[in-house]
């Protein structure tokens, strides 16, 4: 579950979700739909909020998904 997505200071994106203990997430981004796809973070979820602050986000739009798994 994808929450709390805001724009904190200028050029950057931040949200927020539910990561399951032990699970692998990517976090990717595109400036176009339907890509390509550029990873930016991996980590391995604690069971709980996890907060992804992106200090890059620039331009008119960005795009992300979150991939869950290896």
């Amino acid at each position: 579950v994808l929450y709390g997505a805001s724009r904190p200071g200028d050029g950057q994106f931040q949200f927020s979700f539910e990561a399951a203990a032990g699970t692998n997430y990517t976090i990717q981004y595109t400036t176009a739909l339907p890509g390509p796809w550029t990873s930016v973070l991996t980590i391995i979820g604690s069971g709980g909020p996890i907060t992804v602050l992106d200090p890059n986000a620039t331009g008119p739009q960005r795009f992300y998904r979150l991939k869950v798994g290896p």
